[in-house]
Parts: structure tokens; sequence; C-alpha cells
């Protein structure tokens, strides 16, 4: 596509170096939101070639880093349900064992 030919003109050039900035960096790695500025300087340099526009800046490198995303949230409530019935079932097998306790 035309928009993939001009990312991957610019790819390993100082102009995409250029178009990396904190707010990329934030948007990009949400770990880094709150640690002020000079991000970049924090990062590996695989992770500034992976926030780079060349890599991420088609609609089909978009939609599929929003089906990861929903993938990951969607691990994550599954894993917060697991711990909330594991909870349950230990609260549950607690009262069992308070009220033979009692008995």
């Amino acid at each position: 596509s035309k928009i993939r030919d001009r990312l991957n003109r610019i790819k390993d050039t100082p102009f995409e170096s250029r178009l990396i900035n904190d707010e990329i960096v934030r948007a990009l790695k949400p770990a880094t939101r709150g640690q002020g500025d000079a991000l970049l300087s924090s990062l590996s340099p695989n992770e500034i070639k992976g926030m780079s526009p060349a890599r991420w800046g088609t609609t089909t490198a978009l939609r599929a880093k929003e089906k990861q995303r929903a993938l990951n949230a969607s691990i994550e409530r599954q894993r917060c349900l697991e711990t909330q019935a594991l909870r349950q079932s230990r609260l549950a097998a607690m009262g069992e064992m308070a009220a033979r306790l009692l008995k």
C-alpha cells in the first residue's frame, strides 16, 4: 500500500527518530505515564524501534494492536473472575469448618 511504502521510506532514518516523542511513548507504553518527561532515554533500542510509526502506522497494524489489547483485557478479566471464585470457595469452606466447630 502507499502508506506502507511511505512508512518504509522513513524507517531507520533521523526523521523516524524525530517522530517518537514522550506522547508516543506514553501511548504505547502505559507504564511510563506519570514518569515525567524525557521518557525516550529510559527505553531500550528495541523498545524505541517498536514505537516507530513505521512499525505501527498502518490501519492493519493498529487493528492488530487493538486486538492484542482486547485479548489482554479479556485474559485479565478471566483471571479476576477465577481469583474471585477461589476466594468465594475458600470463604465457603471456612464457613463450613466454623459451623462444624460450633456444633
